[in-house]
């Protein structure tokens, strides 16, 4: 999930606020992806997992409190 806007320079895009869900926490996530010439493949990715949202900044941030896995069973 983006937290806030994503730049796209050229062949990258960068993230520097996005999420993901992990055992019903959120953790903070930044990425930067690297795209060949043709923007066809990923030739490069970083990324640096930050600490867990705090609960009571998911609705801020639109970060869903539960998280339906397709074909999953509960």
């Amino acid at each position: 999930y983006a937290t806030i806007e994503e730049k796209i320079t050229g062949t990258t895009i960068a993230a520097d606020g996005a999420a993901f869900r992990s055992r019903k926490n959120w953790y903070s996530l930044k990425f930067k992806c690297q795209l060949a010439q043709d923007g066809e493949s990923v030739i490069g990715f970083e990324f640096l997992v930050g600490d867990p949202v705090a609960r009571d900044r998911w609705d801020e941030l639109g970060l869903p409190a539960v998280h339906d896995s397709p074909g999953r069973l509960h």
